[in-house]
């Protein structure tokens, strides 16, 4: 094998690849998590994901070690502070790993790979899934605002009348 190939086949970046999804998964299992540790979680593995595939698209012969060094350096950060949430539950832990996920990303950005219109276009169908997603959120939390205002409407027709009653 080439010199390049070996360097980049053998980076420490592969191995916290291959220990990240693992910490991210037993984070999930976390008892009485707040919706914002799920959110955070959920971008962790979005970020493990796109790395993955990122680097798995990467020509060694194009690589220059600085990000991937920088890359690894994040990614073990990223492990430390996952593992230090699973042991205490600390939501501070899931925003500290996500700090150092824009630091992967930063490095990831500077990883030279070659792009197709195949790459654009699973983009913008990612985007468009993600609105979709979004506005069907919007749309249940508006109609359950809807019921409740409708309910609450109900409990004060119900407490005036009950209320007239007593008196």
């Amino acid at each position: 094998m080439a010199q390049w190939t070996d360097k980049f086949k053998s980076h420490q970046l592969w191995q916290h690849l291959q220990e990240l999804g693992p910490a991210i998964d037993s984070a999930f299992s976390v008892e009485g998590m707040e919706p914002e540790t799920l959110d955070g979680l959920a971008r962790l593995k979005s970020i493990l994901s796109f790395t993955g595939r990122r680097l798995s698209g990467a020509d060694p012969y194009l690589m220059q070690t600085g990000p991937f060094d920088g890359l690894g350096t994040a990614l073990q950060n990223i492990i430390q502070e996952v593992q230090s949430f699973i042991a205490d539950g600390n939501l501070s832990h899931i925003t500290s790993a996500n700090s150092h996920g824009d630091t992967a990303l930063t490095h990831l950005a500077q990883i030279n790979v070659p792009l197709t219109t195949e790459d654009f276009m699973a983009a913008k169908e990612s985007a468009a899934t993600y609105r979709t997603g979004l506005e069907t959120a919007l749309q249940s939390v508006t109609t359950t605002a809807e019921e409740l205002s409708t309910q609450i409407d109900e409990l004060k027709t119900r407490t005036t009348a009950i209320a007239a009653e007593v008196e």
